[in-house]
C-alpha cells in the first residue's frame, strides 16, 4: 500500500512538475480518499498558511513522495510541515463527501526566458536561424535547439527541430532540405526539469530559385554576328548552374532558342558573349540566362538588325573608310572567298612566278624579272622600270571583281585599321579568325584564310594583301605590303613575293554616295499593300503607305516591335537599313471591337482569336499556351512535367509544382497570352472580374446567328456582342461544339491545376474551373482607346 501510494505521489510530482502556472488561486476537489493536488506557488508556505480559509479534520493526511503528516486536535502532526515548489503532493480526505480547497498562490516570475533570431542567409532551400536562453534562478536547461514548421507555433513535436548544446547561451541552427517558395514559422526552446519553454515566433519565406538579371546592350553588330551579355543581381537562393545569351527570330527567346552556355564559376555578376550564326539583314530578340537547378530567369529583351552582307562596316575611323563585311569571292564574312597573285584580278589553280602575269624569265640572267611595278631596272626585264608602288585599278582584284566604289586597302589604310580597333580571336560559325571591334561598337571578322603557296593552300597563317609595293632594300624584287596574323598574334604588316596567292578584303571611301536598303512588310500578308519600300541615298526622305485590304483597318508602324509611327502614312529621313511593319487587324463590321459602355471601359473583340467573323469558333487553346495543337492533355501541355502536379509555371503550392517549384504567378503574362501573341500587345484575354463585368451589365439570350447557336450579349447603350457556342477539345477531340461554349479567362484557379473559364450553353452561363490542359476559345478585350 505505501509503495503503491509512493508511486501514485511521484507521477503526481512529474505531472506537477510540467504544468504552466497562470492563475493567482488555484482549487482543487478533494473526494473522499485520496486526491493528488499541485502546489502552484513560487515560495514554500506552511500547510495552514497555504490552505488558508479550508478547516482540515481529523485522520486527513498529506503525503509526498519523502514523508507524510496527519492533522490531529487542530494541527498537522508528521514530517513534513510545508508545501515546496515544484513537488506534488497527495491529500487523503477523511469525509465521506468531496469538499474544496483554495490555494492562496502567488504568481511567480519568468525564471528561463527564450528569445528567438530574426533568420538569416535564407536560400531556397536552406536558412540560418538562432535564439538566447537566460536563467534567473539557476534552473537547470536540459537541452535547447529550434524548431520549424509551415504552420504557425512550431513545436519539438513537429518534424523540424534541431538541438543545440545544452546550457544557458545563444546559438545557431542551420535549418535545411527546406521546400523552395515556402513560407516557414520557427522557435527557439529550451527543455527545463519543469518542462519546455518556446521564445517568439519568427517567419521566413524560401526564395523560389529562378535568378534575377539583366541583359546588356546589343553591340558590335555584324551580318553574322552581335555581342551583348548580362548581369546576374540575384541567383534566387540556389546556385547558378548555367548562364549565357539566347535569341531568336521571334520574341521572348529560351534556351530552346539558339543559346550560348557561358563561364558561370562565378555565379552572380556581370558576364559577355558572343552571339554567332545569325543571318544578315535580319531582326533577332535576345535574352540573357541563368540557370538553376529549379528553373530558368530571363532578363529583359533586346532587340537587333543584323548589317547586310554584300555591303560594308562604318568603323568610324578617322579617315572615314568603310570597310567590306566579306572577302572578295565571298558571301559570308566566315567564308575564305578566292584567292590572287599581287596585281592579278583572277584566282587561279597554281601560284608561282612561272605563271605570274607581270614577270618573264630572263634566260641571261636565269631568273624571273617584272614587267609591271617595278622601280629597279636590276630587276626589271630588260632593265624596265615604271615607279609605280600602288595597284593601278585595272589591276586591282577588289575594283575589278566588285566593281569602282571598291578597292585594295594601302598599307597606311591597314594599319589606321589595328590602330582604332580592338582585336580578340574567336570562332565564327565553326571558322577561326580575328574579330576588330570599334570606338562606335561595330565590328569586322577577318577570317583565317591561309594562303596559297604553287598548287598548295595552307592554314597556318593567314594573309590580306594591301594595294602597296614594297620598295625597301631588302628583297626589293618582287616583293609587296600585306597584313599577317595567325591564333594569338598579329602584325600590322609584312612583304611577300607577288605570286603568291593571298586574300582580299575591299574598302570604299564615304565620299561617294552612300545609299540604305528600306523594306516595308504588312503584318498579316494579306491585311493590307504596303508601298514606298527600296533603295534610297543618305539623308533622302522616304514616304511609306500602308492601305488596307477589304475587311482590315491598320494599326500602326513598328520596327524591331517598337511603334514608329500610327498613321498610315509614315514619312522620315533615310540614314540607315530600316525594316518596317506595318500592322493590320480584321475589321468586323467597321470594327475589331466593340464598346459597351462597361464601367471600366474594357472593348471587347467582335470575334474569337483565329476566327474572321463572329460566327466562326476560331482555335482551341490549352490555359498559357498561344498556338492550337491536335492533342490536348497533361502530356503534351506546355508548362508541366506530364503531370497535375509537376507544374513548371505559374504554380502557387508547391506540392504541384515540379520538384516542389512555385512562382505564385496568378495571371497569365503577355507571352502567354494567346490574345497578345496573335493580335499583338492591345489585346490580352480577360479576368474572371471582367468576364464578370460583362455578364453583370448586359442581357444575355441564347440565339443562333448566320446558323450558328450561342449567346448574345446586349448592353444598355444597344451595342451586342456574339459567342459562338464553339465547345472544348479534350485529348484529340472537339466535345460540345454547337450546344456549349468554354472561354478561357487569364485567372489561375487556386488549386494551380485549373484556371478559370466562363461557360454556357441554353440554359445557364457563369464562370467555372477547369483543368489547364483543355482547350478552350479565347475572345479578346483591350482598353478604352485613347482620345
Amino acid at each position: 500500500m505505501k509503495k503503491a501510494l509512493l508511486t501514485l505521489i511521484c507521477l503526481a510530482a512529474m505531472l506537477t512538475a510540467s504544468m504552466s502556472i497562470k492563475a493567482q488561486e488555484v482549487t482543487i476537489m478533494l473526494k473522499p480518499g485520496w486526491t493528488w493536488i499541485s502546489y502552484p506557488s513560487a515560495d514554500t508556505v506552511d500547510f495552514a498558511t497555504a490552505l488558508g480559509t479550508f478547516t482540515p479534520r481529523a485522520g486527513d493526511v498529506i503525503a509526498c513522495e519523502y514523508d507524510y503528516s496527519e492533522y490531529f486536535g487542530g494541527e498537522w502532526l508528521g514530517g513534513i510541515q510545508h508545501f515546496y515548489p515544484g513537488y506534488g503532493y497527495m491529500y487523503y480526505s477523511s469525509r465521506n463527501m468531496p469538499v474544496f480547497l483554495t490555494f492562496n498562490a502567488q504568481q511567480p516570475s519568468p525564471q528561463v526566458v527564450v528569445t528567438t533570431s530574426e533568420p538569416t542567409l535564407i536560400t531556397a532551400i536552406s536558412a540560418m536561424g538562432g535564439g538566447e536562453v537566460t536563467v534567473s534562478d539557476g534552473t537547470y536547461i536540459i537541452a535547447k535547439g529550434l524548431c520549424w514548421a509551415a504552420h504557425e507555433n512550431p513545436t519539438t513535436n513537429d518534424d523540424f527541430y534541431q538541438e543545440a548544446e545544452s546550457g544557458v547561451g545563444s546559438f545557431s541552427i542551420s535549418m535545411t532540405n527546406l521546400n523552395i517558395g515556402t513560407t516557414y514559422y520557427v522557435r527557439a526552446y529550451a527543455v527545463t526539469p519543469n518542462g519546455t519553454v518556446y521564445g517568439d515566433q519568427k517567419t521566413f519565406t524560401t526564395r523560389d530559385g529562378i535568378p534575377i538579371l539583366t541583359t546588356a546592350e546589343v553591340t558590335n553588330i555584324g551580318s553574322g554576328w552581335a555581342y551583348s551579355g548580362g548581369d546576374i543581381t540575384d541567383n534566387g537562393g540556389l546556385n547558378v548552374i548555367a548562364r549565357g545569351l539566347c535569341w531568336s527570330t521571334s520574341s521572348n527567346p529560351t534556351i530552346a532558342d539558339s543559346h550560348t552556355t557561358d563561364d558561370y564559376s562565378s555565379g552572380t555578376g556581370n558576364f559577355t558573349s558572343w552571339i554567332m550564326g545569325l543571318s544578315a539583314s535580319t531582326i533577332y530578340y535576345v535574352r540573357a540566362y541563368a540557370t538553376t537547378t529549379i528553373g530558368v530567369g530571363y532578363g529583359e529583351q533586346k532587340t537587333f538588325t543584323t548589317l547586310d552582307n554584300a555591303l560594308y562596316i562604318d568603323l568610324g575611323l578617322p579617315s572615314g573608310l568603310l570597310w567590306a563585311t566579306c572577302n572578295v569571292g565571298a558571301d559570308a564574312p566566315e567564308e575564305y572567298g578566292d584567292y590572287f597573285a599581287w596585281g592579278e584580278t583572277e584566282p587561279k589553280d597554281y601560284y608561282g612566278w612561272s605563271n605570274y602575269k607581270y614577270a618573264h624569265y630572263d634566260w641571261d640572267h636565269e631568273s624571273y624579272k617584272l614587267t609591271k611595278y617595278c622601280n629597279n631596272p636590276d630587276y626589271g626585264y630588260n632593265g624596265f622600270t615604271d615607279d609605280l608602288t600602288t595597284l593601278l585599278p585595272e589591276d586591282d582584284a577588289a575594283t575589278a571583281n566588285w566593281g569602282t566604289d571598291w578597292r585594295m586597302p594601302t598599307y597606311g589604310e591597314w594599319g589606321e585599321l589595328l590602330q582604332n580597333t580592338t582585336a580578340i580571336w574567336i570562332s565564327q560559325n565553326g571558322v577561326e579568325g580575328w574579330l576588330f571591334t570599334a570606338l562606335n561598337g561595330n565590328s569586322l571578322f577577318l577570317p583565317n584564310a591561309g594562303r596559297r603557296y604553287e598548287d598548295i593552300l595552307g592554314f597556318w597563317y593567314s594573309y590580306y594583301w594591301s594595294s602597296s609595293l614594297y620598295t625597301g632594300n631588302y628583297y626589293p624584287h618582287g616583293q609587296a605590303w600585306y597584313f599577317y596574323f595567325y591564333y594569338g598574334e598579329y602584325y600590322m604588316t609584312q612583304y611577300e613575293d607577288r605570286c603568291y596567292g593571298q586574300t582580299v578584303r575591299a574598302v570604299r571611301s564615304t565620299s561617294q554616295n552612300t545609299s540604305f536598303v528600306i523594306n516595308a512588310i504588312a503584318n498579316p500578308a494579306e491585311g493590307g499593300m504596303v508601298t514606298g519600300q527600296g533603295n534610297y541615298n543618305s539623308d533622302a526622305t522616304c514616304t511609306l503607305t500602308a492601305t488596307p485590304n477589304e475587311g482590315y483597318v491598320f494599326i500602326n508602324w513598328t520596327e524591331n516591335g517598337e511603334v514608329v509611327s500610327t498613321n498610315a502614312t509614315y514619312t522620315f529621313t533615310v540614314n540607315a537599313d530600316r525594316i518596317l511593319v506595318a500592322n493590320f487587324t480584321y475589321n468586323v463590321g467597321g470594327d475589331p471591337y466593340v464598346d459597351l459602355g462597361l464601367p471600366s471601359g474594357l472593348l471587347w473583340a467582335t470575334c474569337n482569336v483565329g476566327a474572321d467573323v463572329p460566327e466562326n469558333y476560331g482555335e482551341y487553346f490549352a490555359w498559357g499556351e498561344t498556338l492550337p495543337k491536335e492533342i490536348y492533355n497533361w502530356s503534351t501541355y506546355q508548362y508541366c512535367n506530364g503531370s497535375y502536379n509537376t507544374l513548371t509555371k505559374y504554380c502557387n503550392i508547391s506540392s504541384c509544382g515540379y520538384n516542389g517549384y512555385i512562382d505564385n504567378l496568378i495571371t497569365l503574362l503577355p507571352e502567354d497570352d494567346a490574345a497578345t501573341a496573335n493580335w499583338g500587345n492591345d489585346w490580352r484575354i480577360p479576368t474572371k472580374e471582367e468576364w464578370q463585368e460583362l455578364y453583370n451589365n448586359t442581357t444575355v439570350i441564347w440565339t443562333t446567328q448566320n446558323g450558328v447557336n450561342g449567346q448574345l450579349f446586349t448592353a444598355s447603350n444597344g451595342n451586342s456582342l456574339f459567342l459562338p457556342a464553339a465547345g472544348c477539345h479534350r485529348d484529340s477531340s472537339l466535345y460540345s461544339a454547337g450546344s456549349r461554349g468554354y472561354y478561357w479567362s487569364s485567372s489561375l484557379l487556386t488549386y494551380p491545376g485549373g484556371a478559370w473559364y466562363f461557360a454556357f450553353n441554353s440554359d445557364y452561363y457563369g464562370m467555372y474551373d477547369g483543368y489547364r490542359t483543355y482547350g478552350h476559345s479565347v475572345r479578346a478585350v483591350r482598353s478604352a482607346l485613347q482620345e
